[in-house]
């Protein structure tokens, strides 16, 4: 019986590990959260507490307003999809150590079975915190292509802008 605790100890370091990374992997997602948040909030609330200098700059550099209401659509929509990737928090625990003591007052388990138990525990654990770590990573995902997306129309908008300038100053 010695070598079943020796392949359950093992199998126990296994599915501990797993959990560690999706553990890891979740504060990964949470600062490219927070990261993604700032500077979507700072898109938005520069274009939106300076609409009117905006419009104003759009209208003598022209550049269509519309590039800039098309930016800040993007920008919000990867706000929308980042703060939906924070609200997916459902982790899943290891187990209820009140209860798991209790049961264990009442009810003793051989070794074999609690470490059986246990590596049980790691593997639903990591197995459902992976599902909702892929799913934030998707929505991230979705939302750096928006941010991505955003400064493109921005950046190509200034640069019309600035090449329209030059033509009208230096004809054509």
């Amino acid at each position: 019986m010695k070598a079943s605790k020796e392949v359950l100890g093992r199998n126990l370091d296994f599915f501990k590990a797993l959990h560690e990374d999706e553990r890891n992997r979740t504060a990964r997602l949470a600062q490219l959260s927070t990261m993604y948040i700032g500077l979507e909030g700072l898109y938005v609330s520069a274009v939106a507490f300076k609409f009117n200098d905006v419009a104003a700059s759009a209208a003598s550099s022209d550049v269509p307003l519309w590039v800039f209401l098309v930016a800040l659509a993007l920008m919000l929509t990867a706000l929308a999809l980042t703060a939906r990737a924070v609200a997916v928090e459902t982790w899943e625990g290891l187990a209820l150590a009140l209860p798991l003591a209790e049961k264990l007052e009442v009810d003793p388990q051989s070794e074999e079975a609690f470490l059986l138990d246990r590596c049980h525990d790691y593997s639903v654990s990591a197995s459902t915190n992976s599902d909702i770590n892929d799913t934030k990573a998707n929505r991230l995902e979705k939302a750096g292509w928006f941010i991505f997306a955003a400064i493109g129309v921005h950046g190509a908008g200034i640069l019309w802008g600035i090449g329209k300038s030059l033509i009208c100053t230096y004809g054509g």
